[in-house]
């Protein structure tokens, strides 16, 4: 068995950064409702949220990489590439700013015992820039949909043959 080319990797990479930013809000959650291990639970948020944003770079790169190698058979598929990697740039921008903005609220938390109301605040500015973010990567996810089952766009995943197989039919 062999790994696809580069350009193959995209429908491998692209489903962790949408599973788990689309989950981080769970263990968020339970940050907020576990008094006693909020902290904790703010960590975790972190660790996930984190996996996320450096799985949609690497989704955003390798889709840029596969990106090269399709042949727009009209302008509608031109259209629906360019709408999809600029979208996916728009999610990789917003999740950074929003796991950047956790980032510092969770040091902060850490390290001083801040003020409920500042901590909501933070709260919220992460919370709206993500929901704005998840909002994008759920049209994303439906456009990358898209150009698989309705333009036929694959990515190569290599020989599906192995070489014996080719032998026979000589």
């Amino acid at each position: 068995m062999q790994l696809p080319p580069f350009e193959g990797l995209h429908p491998l990479v692209v489903h962790f950064p949408i599973a788990f930013l689309m989950t981080v809000w769970i263990p968020a959650l339970i940050s907020v409702l576990a008094r006693k291990h909020g902290f904790q639970w703010m960590l975790v948020t972190l660790l996930w949220f984190a996996v996320g944003v450096v799985g949609a770079f690497a989704a955003v790169f390798t889709g840029e990489a596969a990106e090269e190698i399709v042949v727009s058979t009209s302008e509608a598929m031109k259209h629906a590439v360019h709408e999809h990697e600029e979208g996916s740039e728009m999610v990789r921008t917003l999740m950074t700013v929003a796991f950047l903005v956790f980032a510092v609220l969770t040091a902060w938390v850490g390290l001083k015992k801040p003020k409920k109301r500042l901590v909501a605040i933070g709260a919220m500015i992460t919370l709206g820039i993500y929901g704005i973010g998840a909002i994008q990567l759920v049209k994303v996810s439906h456009e990358g949909g898209k150009l698989v089952h309705e333009f036929g766009i694959h990515a190569p995943l290599g020989q599906h043959l192995d070489d014996s197989a080719h032998d026979r039919d000589d």
